[in-house]
């Protein structure tokens, strides 16, 4: 799996506008209860974003993430 080296350097091939800065809060450290749809300074869409927060990955990176693991096979896992 390359998806972190795609989405850093080449975000918008995996239709990402942000992969450096977090959607919610400045972007850079905010996590978990400081983070989320009603907090000040959450980005309108965070499907384009690589990074929900400081640390967790958005829905959208989640679900390429999730897509890659079943194409490349269950066995990856056990």
């Amino acid at each position: 799996m390359q998806f972190h080296s795609t989405t850093n350097s080449t975000p918008h091939l995996k239709g990402f506008a942000e992969a450096r800065k977090a959607c919610c809060g400045t972007g850079l450290l905010e996590t978990s209860i400081l983070c989320n749809h009603k907090s000040i300074g959450t980005c309108a869409n965070a499907s384009e974003y690589v990074f929900w927060d400081g640390f967790h990955p958005s829905e959208a990176a989640n679900k390429i993430l999730a897509d890659n693991l079943l194409s490349s096979g269950i066995s990856i896992i056990f």
